[in-house]
């Protein structure tokens, strides 16, 4: 950030963090370099405590019939886990976007970004070999020991993180159950296996905590009931235990994740059905605490689904690596309700169709009321029978111990109307640091105010953030044809004259949104606005005060406002970046992107209108005090923002 220090950047990221995590970091930091230097004791040290663990005699998935398999996974997902298969076994992968053949016998350690090298250690070809191939154990069992011979313990950082390794686990327990029967399950094979589970448990995440934490905790809970000795049953106790308790108290009061990315709160879920739907098949009980968080968590994903049925992007999210909210709610049916979930992702999928035949075994879940509140900072704002929405950012971005999937996009918002999306979040085009991870993270990026050109919250590094923003007042506004929240911020406090920033985002019933800036400040000040398009939507510019969305369907939006200085539309621009936009990881589309300026001293009004079809030329904005007017062709309405409910 212009003008800090890094040492200011270090004191003000690591104030937040609680002293046991980075007691924690220390710890995992030094198991890292013990297994680097000395691999065979430490392989020795793990080998010894696996030795007792011997797999189930009841294997959850062997009856799975793939008839069955296909008929229950999303279409989408089937053609993928094909493609992967036979790519597979040629060598080649395709992850982010990113496909890289890395040869027969396979390039286990490539030079590539880590975040690809994750995801290729992950090993999830593993289940799609089991799924869809007619014999697909020599496959399975080959490019596992081509893996174990280049990826030893110690030589090889990204395949032995304990998240990595938390997720190739599940991976290969999923794939061998899947894949053989138990006479042809290789010893060398189950032994690896073992060895990473008890990594798994002496190196757990409680330095980053979060998502990561829940990964190791559903790697175990699972390793726990693909062993059965008394160490594994252990674990099956412990683990199910603390992954329980784990995401309980990770959600907030009205059920969402509290990384506050609705692509995480969709891979935190997922997690949370493997568990349940491992645990049935292994004949378990489900936790009633467990089918009381998976069940808020899936009212939850409802508030940041768009219409489409796909996930918002705030925050660090993308459209393809979590599995789609439809195919969630498919996984629930099953894992907690005993019903047939189809469209399931592969992985759901392959534990669904093994319970074909198994009776239910869930607790009931207690009786905890849902809250109407916004604790998530996420609320959806439709207009007329739902097809319309904003979804709008009201909170805070991140926890304070947590900042890493953070963005500086408090009060920013998604539109979408007749069942697509018109105004977008930027979504996340990768992880490494760098100016694309600078971009996405930062406040211009999305659709929200700014000030002198400063982002709300200061994002560095690749998941590091420095001084962070408050919401200081939020509420309802709520009059005859008009309901919605408004809320402050302090993230510009720290500027040499502080400012603060409202915003107020308001369903206007058959008409559309407007939404309301204010802003304070003690001196002179520069504020920007900026909406930003759907890729594949152009934003015509009509007029000193509208414009015109088109989808090149005939479709079109309406956008008018007052209160700005200067408006221009920008759209791929690399010095400094704007309008662009990433739905997947390694994909920065251009996107016609409008931004608004206005200077002002001491304080400032920016005023939007939104119309779904409307036509700007016959639209105005009249701003006096707390009462806009608001006229649309020969219908006018007026609002006062000082009318709170």
């Amino acid at each position: 950030m212009p003008g800090q220090s890094s040492i200011s950047r270090y004191v003000h990221t690591i104030r937040h963090l609680r002293w046991a995590q980075v007691a924690h970091r220390a710890k995992l930091r030094a198991s890292v370099e013990v297994r680097r230097r000395f691999p065979a004791a430490a392989l020795r040290r793990y080998a010894a405590a696996a030795a007792t663990l011997h797999p189930t005699e009841r294997p959850w998935l062997r009856a799975v019939d793939r008839a069955v398999l296909q008929a229950l996974t999303d279409p989408g997902d089937w053609a993928r886990a094909v493609e992967a298969a036979a790519d597979a076994r040629a060598g080649r992968f395709t992850f982010l976007d990113d496909r890289r053949d890395l040869g027969r016998p396979i390039e286990w350690r490539p030079d590539v970004p880590q975040l690809w090298s994750y995801h290729l250690q992950y090993a999830g070809y593993l289940v799609d070999l089991a799924a869809v191939g007619e014999d697909p154990f020599p496959d399975i069992t080959s490019l596992w020991a081509e893996w174990q011979a280049a990826c030893p313990l110690g030589a090889h950082r990204d395949a032995w993180h304990p998240f990595v390794v938390s997720e190739r686990l599940v991976n290969a327990i999923l794939a061998i159950q899947a894949g053989a029967v138990p006479a042809q399950w290789p010893t060398a094979m189950l032994d690896s296996l073992a060895v990473q589970a008890v990594l798994v448990s002496r190196n757990l995440e409680l330095d980053v905590g979060g998502n990561h934490l829940l990964k190791n905790y559903r790697a175990m809970c699972i390793a726990g009931c693909f062993w059965d000795d008394g160490t594994a049953r252990a674990w099956r106790v412990e683990y199910v235990d603390k992954f329980t308790l784990e995401l309980r108290a990770q959600l907030l009061s009205d059920g969402a994740h509290y990384e506050r990315s609705p692509m995480y709160h969709a891979l935190v879920l997922g997690d949370a059905l493997d568990v349940a739907l491992v645990l049935r098949l292994a004949g378990e009980t489900v936790p009633s605490g467990l089918v009381d968080a998976i069940r808020r968590m899936t009212a939850y994903l409802a508030v940041v689904t768009h219409p489409d049925g796909d996930l918002a992007l705030f925050n660090d999210s993308v459209l393809t690596e979590a599995p789609r909210p439809a195919a969630l709610r498919a996984a629930v049916a099953v894992a907690l309700d005993g019903q047939p979930g189809v469209g399931m992702c592969l992985r759901h999928a392959v534990l669904g169709a093994a319970l074909s035949h198994r009776s239910v075994s869930v607790s009931p879940a207690p009786h905890e009321p849902l809250t109407a509140d916004v604790d998530g900072g996420l609320v959806r704002l439709p207009l007329g029978s739902g097809s319309d929405v904003v979804i709008a950012d009201v909170g805070v971005a991140c926890p304070d111990d947590l900042p890493a999937h953070a963005h500086a996009d408090i009060f920013s918002f998604e539109l979408s109307a007749g069942g697509r999306r018109w105004i977008v979040d930027s979504g996340v085009g990768e992880y490494a640091a760098g100016p694309w991870r600078d971009y996405y993270r930062s406040t211009r990026a999305h659709n929200t105010l700014s000030i002198d050109g400063e982002d709300q919250i200061e994002c560095w590094g690749s998941f590091r953030v420095a001084r962070r923003a408050r919401i200081i007042g939020r509420q309802t506004v709520s009059q005859p044809g008009a309901i919605g929240v408004r809320a402050w911020h302090d993230g510009y406090r720290r500027l040499s004259t502080p400012a603060h920033v409202g915003r107020t985002f308001l369903t206007l019933e058959g008409l559309g949104w407007l939404i309301v800036d204010d802003v304070v400040a003690a001196g002179p000040r520069r504020a920007e606005v900026c909406l930003h398009a759907a890729p594949d939507v152009a934003l015509t510019l009509e007029g000193a005060a509208g414009a015109r969305l088109s989808d090149g369907s005939g479709s079109h939006m309406a956008v008018v406002w007052a209160g700005v200085d200067d408006v221009a539309v920008v759209r791929g621009v690399m010095e400094p970046r704007q309008g662009w936009y990433a739905p997947e990881f390694g994909r920065h589309l251009p996107n016609d992107t409008l931004v608004g300026r206005v200077a002002f001293t001491g304080s400032a009004r920016c005023v939007m209108l939104l119309v779904p079809g409307g036509q700007p030329e016959s639209m105005t904005l009249a701003v006096r005090d707390d009462v806009i007017e608001v006229t649309s062709g020969a219908e006018s309405r007026t609002i006062d923002l000082a009318r709170v409910s």
